[in-house]
């Protein structure tokens, strides 16, 4: 009886090391994960301009193919809160950045407002056109309707 209660007190406290033991593995593998740890630090901040840069396409005429096709662009988004309609369309009227495309609208045309309602996109130009009417109309259609609230454009008679 006394050689049973001997083993048993044994098996207790070698289970208990056994505890132990693990226990302060586990402990030190924990502090040497957390000073290990290689964090990343950028060389310098990323600024709010940064953060707000984002890329839009804008539709212009392939003088080869005589087609529209899309150049992308980077902008800041702060630019499209206030009346991204109006924005893009003086994108637009400003002309491509990218050699492969030509400008599509009569240099004396501006973009005097574009507002939203009920889907549609309403835009008035300082004057009415003319020459590339097509041309125009599919480039406004393409960029426009990247927005996905947009469905229709219609151009406002300034007559």
């Amino acid at each position: 009886m006394k050689n049973k209660k001997i083993i048993i007190y044994i098996v207790i406290i070698f289970l208990i090391l056994l505890i132990l033991g693990i226990g302060y593995l586990v402990y030190i593998n924990i502090k040497y994960n957390e000073n290990n740890i290689n964090e990343y630090i950028p060389e310098e901040e990323i600024s709010d301009k940064e953060l707000r840069k984002t890329v839009i396409s804008l539709y212009f005429c392939n003088p080869e193919t005589n087609s529209i096709e899309e150049e992308k662009r980077e902008i800041d988004s702060k630019n499209l809160l206030d009346n991204p309609y109006k924005y893009l369309v003086q994108l637009l009227l400003e002309g491509p950045k990218g050699e492969n495309f030509c400008k599509i609208f009569p240099a004396e045309i501006t973009i005097e407002e574009a507002y939203f309602e009920n889907g549609t996109v309403y835009l008035k130009f300082s004057s009415v056109i003319d020459e590339n009417k097509d041309l125009i109309i599919e480039s406004l259609q393409k960029t426009l309707k990247n927005l996905n609230e947009v469905q229709k454009i219609e151009i406002v008679d300034n007559r």
